[in-house]
C-alpha cells in the first residue's frame, strides 16, 4: 500500500481537533476546523484520483462514473449505515428519535440537504456533503464533456461550478437561518471539498516544487492561524453571518493549499509512522463512533463525573474505548468490505486518506 505519511498525520490532526471540540467546551470551536481539514482533505486526494482516471480513461463514460461511485461507496457507505442503527439505538435510550420522513432522508443522505436542523446523528451532516460530492462530481464532468467539452476543461468547468454556485446558495440561506446552521448544509457546503480539487488539479498539471509547497504550506498555515485566534478571541461574534461568509471560504481553501506539502513530507522511523497511519486507517471510525461512545461511558460514570478528575478519568476511558472499537470495527468490518470493491479503471492510486468523512 502507497501512503503519504504527511498525508496520514493530516486525518490524524483532523480527528484530534473534533475529538478536542467534544472534550473541553472552550475549545468547541476546534471541531469546525476538524472538519474543514476533512473537506479539503478529500477533495485533493479523491479529486487527484478522479483526474488522474479521466485523462487516462480511453474515453470518460458513464461505465467509469459507475466504477468511481462504487469505490466510493464501498469504502463509506457500510460505516455510515451501521452507525446508522447505532444512533436509533442510541437515540432510544438517551432521546430524540427522528421521525419516519427524517430517517428516511437519512438513508439518501438528504437529511441536511437544505437544512441545517438535524440533532439525530449529527455527525452525518459532513458525511452528507461528503457522498453529494461523490455523486455529483463525476456525474457534472460526464455531462460537461457530453456537451462537447474536451475531458480536462470538463474537469475544471465542474470544479469552478462547485467553488462558485455553493458560496450563492449560503446567501441565500442566511436570509432566513442563522449562520451556524447554514455551515452543516449539505449543498451550500459543497465548495469546502471543491478547493482541494483545484489544488489536486493544479499539482497534476504541473508538479510544485519545493518553493512552491513551502508557500502553500505558510499561507495556509498563517491563514489557519488567524481564524483560529480569531475563534479564541471572540467565539461568540463568530457565530455572524459576515464571520461564516469569510471562514466557510479561508477554512478549506487554506488546508488545501498545505496539502502538497504534506504530501511531500518524508516518512518517519517505524515508532512514528505506525501509529499515525493506524490512526489515520481508523479515523473514519473514530468519527462515527466518538459521540455514542464518549455518552455511553459519561453515563456509566453517572453523577461521579462532578468531580473534575473523576470527568477527566471518564474522558480518557472514553477515548480509549472509542479508538479500541474503532479498531475493530475497521479490521472485521470496514476493511473488509472495502476490498471487496471493483478494481480501479486507469489511475494508481496514492492512499493516504479514507474519505470520511467528519466525516
Amino acid at each position: 500500500m502507497n501512503r503519504r505519511f504527511g498525508l496520514d498525520l493530516a486525518r490524524v490532526a483532523a480527528i484530534g481537533l473534533v475529538l478536542i471540540s467534544h472534550f473541553f467546551k472552550k475549545l468547541e470551536f476546534f471541531g469546525i476546523f476538524g472538519v474543514e481539514l476533512f473537506f479539503a482533505l478529500s477533495g485533493f486526494l479523491i479529486g487527484g484520483v478522479l483526474y488522474r482516471s479521466l485523462l487516462n480513461s480511453p474515453r470518460w463514460s458513464f461505465e467509469d462514473v459507475r466504477i468511481f461511485w462504487m469505490r466510493r461507496w464501498y469504502r463509506t457507505v457500510p460505516n455510515y449505515a451501521l452507525f446508522l442503527l447505532v444512533a436509533l439505538v442510541f437515540h432510544a435510550y438517551f432521546g430524540g428519535l427522528p421521525s419516519a420522513g427524517k430517517l428516511a432522508a437519512h438513508l439518501v443522505f438528504a437529511q441536511n440537504f437544505l437544512s441545517g436542523d438535524n440533532p439525530f446523528y449529527g455527525v452525518s451532516w459532513s458525511l452528507a456533503v461528503e457522498e453529494w460530492f461523490y455523486l455529483a462530481f463525476p456525474l457534472m464532468v460526464l455531462a460537461f464533456t457530453f456537451g462537447g467539452l474536451k475531458r480536462r476543461a470538463a474537469f475544471v468547468a465542474t470544479t469552478l461550478l462547485f467553488v462558485l454556485l455553493p458560496p450563492v446558495l449560503r446567501e441565500v440561506a442566511f436570509i432566513t437561518e442563522p449562520a451556524a446552521k447554514v455551515r452543516l448544509m449539505t449543498l451550500p457546503r459543497l465548495d469546502a471539498i471543491f478547493y482541494g480539487v483545484g489544488i489536486a488539479f493544479l499539482v497534476a498539471r504541473k508538479p510544485w516544487g519545493r518553493r512552491g509547497r513551502l508557500s502553500g504550506m505558510l499561507l495556509g498555515a498563517f491563514i489557519v492561524l488567524g481564524l483560529v485566534m480569531q475563534f479564541a478571541v471572540d467565539p461568540a461574534g463568530l457565530d455572524s453571518i459576515s464571520a461564516y461568509r469569510f471562514n466557510l471560504v479561508l477554512a478549506p481553501a487554506a488546508f488545501a493549499m498545505m496539502l502538497p506539502s504534506l504530501q511531500s513530507m518524508p516518512s518517519p522511523g517505524a515508532w512514528l509512522r505506525t501509529p499515525v497511519t493506524n490512526l489515520s486507517l481508523w479515523s473514519y471510525s473514530i468519527y462515527l463512533s466518538h459521540i455514542p461512545v464518549l455518552f455511553t461511558v459519561y453515563e456509566l460514570f453517572g453523577s461521579r463525573r462532578d468531580d473534575i478528575w473523576v470527568n477527566f478519568l471518564s474522558k480518557m476511558v472514553g477515548l480509549v474505548a472509542c479508538v479500541a472499537i474503532s479498531r475493530l470495527i475497521y479490521i472485521h468490518f470496514e476493511h473488509r468490505i472495502t476490498e471487496m470493491r471493483p478494481a480501479e479503471e486507469g489511475a494508481k492510486v496514492v492512499t493516504g486518506v479514507v474519505p470520511t468523512t467528519i466525516h
